[in-house]
Parts: structure tokens; sequence; C-alpha cells
């Protein structure tokens, strides 16, 4: 059954749009939704299936590379000589090219695992007075520099000597009250979305929507059938149907009803329609959001889609082109770090050098208020 089959009969054109062609645009729209969400999923997976061919090559050199990195660092862990600052510092950029390699969805979580074993133990001798398991695991967590996206938490340069500073222990009442503030406005949001779709519910219950679904019932109740074939067919189409009046799928209650009873009811635009258009509504809203997710859904298609999705086929282009980019700077830094270190006496200087930046980063980061708190 067409559109046009169930519109209401001789409708008068005004200027002004009216209940009836309100419900015909937001059908219209639903439908297209529709056909959008069935068809994400697949495009989404292509969409990861084309990033990893055009970057996976790079991005695994570049992983291979941070590996042999952190294993060249772990080796200077050991050393008697450190130390107990530079040891410290040590620390971090261990911890933190770990973290940069459990972000990047093209690492090897067996060799990224071997060498955290072997990093454990090591800690262990130089650290036996710490037995909390919680805490030997937040050592190998990188603090989150302040001001960063997403992308860059993602897919950091792993080149660089030092990435981001400890939390700041002077703003962190601060923050955390604003944290506050933000969940108390996010737990109102969610109660006044509950509120509504109640109201839904039995707006759904008590309109023609009902009765609707009690006649399209009628007719495709599978006990009536004799030949077990048709009957299977209906039971099927009775779970279609009660899934929609569930999911409050009113479209999907309209088509079956216009396809199994007939046109729609006389006076469904006279008593219901506006009722109805609240629905929709609502309906072609939660089909919005379902296609606004759906890259959501898997860390590395989310990863994909946050750095290199673009509205044309450019932009996209653009974006594989820069991370390429970045990626060979990155080997490049990481070979450059890798002929520093060669030895301990050579490694001391570097150590030196991320203690004064980290320091810099995070005194550089205190604004006149937070003086006047010191």
């Amino acid at each position: 059954m067409t559109l046009a089959a169930i519109a209401p009969k001789n409708r008068k054109q005004k200027n002004k749009p009216t209940n009836e062609d309100k419900f015909q645009t937001l059908w219209r729209r639903i439908e297209k939704q529709k056909k959008l969400n069935e068809n994400r999923q697949d495009e989404l997976n292509l969409f990861t299936r084309r990033i990893e061919s055009d970057i996976g090559e790079p991005e695994r050199k570049l992983v291979s590379i941070e590996l042999v990195k952190i294993q060249k660092l772990i080796e200077f862990f050991s050393r008697k000589s450190l130390s107990q600052w530079q040891r410290e510092e040590l620390l971090h950029l261990i911890q933190t090219n770990f973290s940069l390699l459990d972000a990047n969805p093209f690492s090897d979580s067996s060799a990224t695992n071997s060498l955290k074993g072997e990093f454990y133990t090591l800690f262990e001798h130089w650290y036996p007075e710490e037995e909390d398991d919680d805490y030997h695991d937040s050592l190998l967590k990188t603090p989150k520099a302040e001001n960063t996206s997403s992308e860059e938490d993602l897919f950091a340069n792993v080149g660089e000597q030092s990435a981001g500073i400890d939390d700041d222990p002077i703003n962190a009442n601060k923050n955390s009250a604003n944290e506050q503030i933000d969940d108390d406005e996010f737990d109102d949001k969610d109660r006044a979305e509950e509120e509504k779709i109640k109201k839904i519910n039995k707006l759904l219950k008590r309109s023609s929507i009902n009765s609707m679904f009690r006649r399209v019932a009628k007719v495709l109740h599978p006990d009536k059938e004799q030949d077990e074939q048709k009957k299977e067919e209906k039971h099927q189409l009775m779970t279609s149907l009660i899934e929609a009046r569930d999911k409050n799928d009113i479209p999907t209650i309209f088509a079956m009803y216009a396809e199994y009873v007939g046109e729609m009811p006389e006076d469904l635009a006279k008593e219901d329609i506006e009722n109805i258009n609240i629905l929709l509504n609502y309906q072609l809203k939660q089909l919005k959001q379902d296609y606004d997710s759906a890259p959501y859904q898997d860390p590395k298609t989310a990863m994909f889609f946050d750095m290199f999705q673009a509205k044309t086929e450019k932009g996209i282009l653009k974006n594989i082109r820069a991370r390429k980019k970045d990626i060979t700077a990155s080997i490049h830094a990481s070979k450059r770090f890798l002929s520093r270190i060669t030895s301990l006496s050579k490694l001391k200087p570097v150590l030196e050098e991320v203690y004064h930046q980290r320091c810099e980063a995070r005194f550089g980061s205190l604004d006149d208020e937070d003086w006047d708190f010191m």
C-alpha cells in the first residue's frame, strides 16, 4: 500500500501545513530514515575496511618500532645506577608508551601484553612495598593531557618523548565540582526523557492506534489458519506486529493495517491525527539517534569515524593523508629517540629533558587564581 493510498481524501491546500500535511511529511521522513538505518552498518563496515587498507601497513610499522622502543626502555629500568627521580621519569615514559599502544587499534596485543608482563616483574623488584594490584594497573595508565581532543588521545604522536602531565591536584576539587553539576544535568535530562516516554506510551494506549492494532491482530491471528505453512507465516507477522507495538513503531502498524485490513479509518485524521504526529515525531527522533550512535557501538569503528569521516570524499582523503603524514613523522621521531638512548649515559640527559618539560607543562598551566590558592 503506497503512501498516497492512505492519504486523507479531498484534502484542501492551505498555506499553513495541516495536521494531515505534517502526518504525510513525517511518514515520508521515517520511511527514508529507516532505509538509511538499514544500510548504516554495512556502510560502517565498508568504511572501516577501507581505513584499515589505507593506513594499516604504516600503522603496524609504527607499532613495531614502538615495541622496540618500550623494550629498550624496560632494559634500562633495571639499571642500579639510576637515581630515584630518573627511575620515576623512565617509569613515566614506559607507561606513556604502553598507553599509546593500547589506544592504537593496530597494536599487537599479544606482544604488548608480553612486554607488560616483563615490566611488571621489574616493577615489583624495585617497588616491593606496593602490593595493590590496582596500583600496579594504574602505573601503566598515562594521565591525559588537558585540552586534548579524542583524536589526539586515540592516535597520539608516539614519537613524542613526553606526552601529557600528571593530573593537577590543585584543580582536582574544582573539576570534581564541575563534573557533579554536569552529572546532575544529565540526570535531569534522563528523568525528563523517561517521563516523555511514559506519556507516549499512555498516548498510544488511548489513541485509535490501539484499536488498529487489535484489528490487524484479529486478521493475522495464526490460530485461525489450518494450513501449517500459512500458520507459520502469520505467526511471524504477529511477532512483527507485537514488536512494533512494544517499540511504539507507529509507521509499521499503519503499514500492516493498510495491507491486511484496508484504508485508514475515516475518523482517524479527525480524532487522533495530532496525537499520532507526536508519536511519529518521537519515532523519527529515535531513528535519527540510532543512526548517529551506530559508529560508536564498536571501539575501532568509533576511532576511525571520528578521525577520518568527512562530508565529502575529498575530505576523507585529506584526513587519511594527514594521518599518514603523522605516522611518518612519528616513525622518524621514534628512530631518532632510539638513536639517542643507545646507552645509559645517553639516556640520562633525555630523562632530564623529560623531567623539565613535564615541570614546565605543569606549572605553566597554573593561572592567577591557582597561584593565589597556593
